[in-house]
């Protein structure tokens, strides 16, 4: 398709700049309709975020249920924003996994990325079932939706017992939506979006990204 500006009636220093603002725009769309995450998004500057946020989490692991404090980086946007991982998602939320530790019993035989599996699956649950668990609500009329994107460690290691990012910090993304409608809530969008791969520094662990996994 032909995007050229005409340019009769103009001059050729107007034309060009016309041209080059026209191509600049059919970029962007293109770039937004396909939902693609910018390079910059998946970049190391979550290793100098402070976790702001922790939850303890009891959440299910192969049918036994563990209790975890998870430490996010967490910040809300109201009204939304355009998301890392699909730029044509809002996002109401961003945050960055930081750390899990468990209280009490430990899973045993179940690598982090698992762990982490598990944990997103409860998230992606319990958003709709257990409201405010995680801060917020799924809301009603007139909004109906609500978004989250969780920045996920893909190498970890072992600090003091609990499950950290590896100094490196290569990250990739989560994106979920849940919307509300006619009194049912449930989760509608679950997308992941891969970022750069580890280098294994200092890590006991070089998993790639996590992937979702639920009880039974």
């Amino acid at each position: 398709m032909d995007h050229a500006v005409p340019c009769s009636g103009m001059s050729i220093r107007r034309c060009i700049l016309l041209r080059s603002s026209a191509a600049m725009v059919v970029a962007i769309l293109t770039v937004a309709l396909l939902g693609l995450a910018p390079s910059s998004a998946l970049a190391n500057d979550s290793c100098n975020c402070q976790a702001n946020v922790t939850r303890t989490v009891t959440f299910c692991i192969d049918g036994t249920n563990y209790t975890a404090n998870v430490d996010f980086c967490e910040v809300n946007y109201s009204p939304p924003v355009l998301g890392d991982c699909s730029t044509t998602l809002l996002q109401d939320r961003k945050s960055t996994l930081r750390r899990i530790c468990f209280v009490g019993a430990q899973p045993i035989g179940y690598t982090d990325a698992q762990i982490m599996g598990y944990l997103l699956c409860h998230i992606r649950l319990t958003a709709c079932n257990v409201p405010n668990e995680f801060g917020f609500v799924v809301p009603g009329p007139p909004v109906w939706r609500y978004c989250w994107e969780i920045k996920v460690p893909k190498c970890t290691m072992r600090a003091n017992g609990c499950i950290v990012p590896c100094e490196d910090c290569k990250y990739c993304i989560w994106a979920f939506e849940w919307q509300r409608a006619g009194g049912n809530c449930a989760n509608t969008i679950s997308i992941r979006c891969d970022g750069p791969n580890c280098n294994g520094q200092n890590c006991t662990e070089n998993e790639g990204c996590p992937a979702i996994q639920c009880c039974p």
